[in-house]
């Protein structure tokens, strides 16, 4: 009798309408806390590029290149007391070990013969190659008997002498006596000493020594088996700015102020260290800075303009907190920068910059080449910036300085600033509001269910009534027939 459903429909299109508005909301809501997303992140860039461009690490920092890296390369150790300019290096000469060697043998496998021989090798507690509280060694090889690699094996293998000397047998090639048995200190440096004596009689290496005659124990040629001498152990040596420093290591850490010199080879003419500080690498972050911060403050205006008729407003527009933050960083950057521990930069005739009480001026960011175009967005003029770092004012800025952009951005920025707790509150308005759709949603379906039963049942009534009334009409007419 009546159309259930389209009547059902029309009175929940007017009861859906406070849910509509609140489904609205939501849509909105999203929106702005995604926008507040994006000012966040831009927000954590430009701090953290404003963090780098003061940096102190950086900002006293220094690097150190070697013009011939072969030779010697550098680090520095110390920034504050390395000096900025050239140091150079001359006359290298590398720290080496000991070697003793004892030469003329005919073979490295024909057992010696027997009787009484030895290779004695000492060293004395003033030795560095004996370690700090340990008792200073000395062993007694015996040689009848063994091979010259045997020998070989037993020094390199006794406990008393393992990291402290090594053997090595060398065959020359040259004469019917090529082999020679070296023994080599294990550290260097000129504290480095052993003493090496080979003592034997004719039976014991009659047949495979020369007959080299001469008796000078570890320096010399040895009764019987000529030694080809001793290169003696040494300490490393170089002029640094002329002045000639030895270390018992091809390292040095007090040769030049501030840094840690290594010398990789033997040469007269040397080479130079070139000691520069931060002032490129403070330019870098200075550029980059602005950059960010550019970018920080055309996105906060895309987002806060106001609609017209032929455009949308932006997500944040008349959002007071985001509108506060523009105006705050365009006010730090009129409040230039301070150097640290209050001191002043000069003037263009010489003088401190100092106010009325003697105190020290903020720098103007103008005087780096950084300055506001009227749209608001940061610029460096590169050669300004180049020109004031190279002058007295880029030696005070690296001693280090701060800037209140950097303190208003840090009040804004991470989990503790006003953006974050703006987003936390957005989010909580966002689960209110869907807590809110749910509830109109679940109320609207009980309202559909109740009007489609009262509708349904009123149609069933009408139908009722209308059988019956067709019921009377025919009874009526039957009676009249």
């Amino acid at each position: 009798m009546i159309n259930v459903q389209g009547i059902v429909s029309q009175l929940m299109a007017i009861e859906q309408q406070p849910l509509t508005t609140v489904t609205q909301r939501i849509s909105s809501a999203n929106v702005s806390i995604s926008a507040m997303g994006e000012v966040r992140a831009k927000l954590d860039a430009a701090y953290s590029a404003a963090a780098a461009m003061e940096s102190s690490s950086m900002l006293t920092g220094k690097s150190v290149a070697s013009a011939d890296s072969t030779i010697a390369k550098a680090t520095v150790s110390v920034a504050g007391q390395a000096g900025v300019g050239e140091v150079t290096i001359a006359n290298t000469q590398l720290a080496r070990a000991q070697r003793t060697t004892f030469s003329g043998f005919s073979s490295s496998s024909l057992a010696m013969g027997a009787g009484t021989g030895s290779l004695q090798i000492t060293a004395d507690p003033n030795s560095t190659l004996v370690t700090t509280g340990d008792t200073p060694f000395s062993v007694s090889i015996d040689l009848a008997g063994k091979t010259l690699a045997e020998i070989r094996n037993e020094i390199n293998d006794h406990q008393d002498l393992v990291g402290k000397v090594t053997a090595a047998l060398v065959n020359t090639g040259v004469g019917s006596n090529p082999w020679i048995l070296q023994i080599s200190g294990a550290g260097i440096g000129a504290s480095a000493t052993f003493t090496a004596t080979l003592s034997a009689d004719e039976s014991v290496i009659g047949e495979i020594t020369s007959t080299d005659a001469g008796e000078t124990p570890g320096a010399g040629p040895t009764k019987d088996a000529a030694g080809t001498g001793a290169r003696l152990a040494r300490n490393a040596q170089a002029e640094f700015n002329g002045v000639v420093v030895q270390s018992e290591s091809n390292n040095f850490s007090e040769a030049v102020p501030g840094l840690k010199v290594e010398l990789l080879k033997e040469s007269t003419a040397g080479t130079s260290l070139s000691v520069t500080d931060n002032r490129s690498e403070l330019q870098g972050r200075i550029k980059q800075f602005a950059s960010s911060l550019s970018d920080l403050l055309t996105r906060l205006r895309d987002l806060t303009k106001p609609g017209t008729a032929d455009s949308k407003p932006g997500a944040l527009a008349g959002n007071s907190g985001i509108l506060s933050l523009t105006s705050q960083l365009l006010a730090s950057y009129s409040q230039g920068i301070r150097l640290s521990e209050g001191r002043a930069w000069l003037n263009t005739d010489g003088t401190e910059a100092l106010d009325a009480n003697g105190n020290a001026r903020p720098l103007s960011f103008s005087r780096l080449g950084v300055s506001i175009t009227r749209q608001g967005l940061f610029t460096v003029d590169e050669s300004a910036l180049s020109s004031a770092l190279s002058s007295d004012l880029g030696s005070r800025l690296l001693v280090g300085f701060s800037s209140s952009i950097k303190e208003t951005l840090n009040a804004y920025r991470g989990s503790a600033g006003s953006v974050q707790s703006t987003i936390q509150t957005m989010q909580l308005n966002l689960s209110n509001l869907r807590n809110r759709q749910s509830d109109m949603q679940e109320k609207l379906e009980r309202t559909r269910t109740t009007l489609l039963s009262r509708y349904a049942a009123l149609d069933a009534k009408l139908t009722q009534m209308s059988q019956l009334n067709s019921s009377i009409s025919n009874a009526l007419a039957s009676l009249s027939v």
